[in-house]
């Protein structure tokens, strides 16, 4: 089994996650930019053993703070959505350190969820938008206030391909 260097691994993921490809040309932008670090676009987010090696290395402070710099959340929101506080991600940040491999593993599951709700909404703004305001289908509540775990992060998952087929949501 290849040993993965995770800078690459979190290279790559940072230039793959916030692309939501229009065209194929954007597309190949994409691909060439995770060749660079030897991962393509379309294996990265499937294969379980590269996130994995991922989520165990750790996230980098460069990574997160590209991620976040793309994601509807304020630092404040994430310390909420990652069980940590404020202060933490800050010294973090200071201190050059990667995140735990419980707060990488939510990193890229919340990842995930912005990535394809960007994709079924069609931008970041309606998806800004939907994450923030009451959804009926999930009992009137903000759909931001269940991914705090994982069951939470899977309820918004369902729900974001509920919509995406046109089923109340």
């Amino acid at each position: 089994m290849k040993v993965f260097d995770h800078s690459d691994i979190n290279k790559s993921l940072a230039a793959i996650l916030f692309s939501a490809p229009k065209s194929d040309k954007a597309l190949s932008v994409i691909n060439e930019s995770a060749a660079t670090y030897g991962i393509d676009y379309d294996s990265l987010l499937q294969d379980d053993f590269k996130i994995m090696a991922l989520s165990a290395s750790g996230i980098t402070q460069d990574l997160f703070y590209a991620l976040k710099d793309q994601s509807p959340f304020s630092i404040e929101e994430w310390a909420l959505l990652l069980h940590i506080s404020k202060r933490t991600i800050i010294r973090y940040k200071n201190d050059k350190k990667s995140f735990n491999s419980l707060s990488s593993d939510r990193i890229i599951e919340l990842t995930k969820v912005i990535k394809r709700g960007v994709e079924v909404f069609g931008d970041r703004v309606k998806f800004n938008a939907w994450i923030r305001s009451n959804c009926y289908a999930l009992g009137n509540v903000k759909p931001m206030y269940l991914m705090k775990n994982a069951t939470g992060i899977q309820i918004i998952l369902d729900q974001i391909g509920r919509i995406e087929h046109g089923i109340l949501a």
